[in-house]
């Protein structure tokens, strides 16, 4: 992701096209379960939430010191549960 965000817009129209497309798809995909698994959240907030949680572990990994955290797997699952999740745990 540290590669996309510093050079994405290197790359030519019809790759960064491309590129747009399948991370829509994912973005989708990850909306589409989260909707499954929570029905009675707004169908209108789950993308959001999708793009949030993203958010969070994106920078998280962007930020060097974090990634030594011997539980760093356990509080990003942490995070993006409660992002996700429409009430708060």
């Amino acid at each position: 992701m540290a590669a996309y965000f510093r050079e994405g817009h290197n790359l030519p129209d019809r790759d960064r096209a491309q590129l747009r497309r399948l991370q829509r798809a994912y973005t989708d995909l990850w909306a589409d379960t989260v909707q499954a698994a929570a029905p009675q959240q707004p169908s209108n907030e789950t993308p959001v939430r999708v793009h949030a949680a993203f958010a969070v572990v994106n920078d998280i990994a962007q930020t060097g010191r974090f990634l030594a955290r011997p539980r760093l797997a356990g509080e990003l699952r942490t995070l993006m549960l409660t992002v996700l999740s429409p009430t708060l745990p």
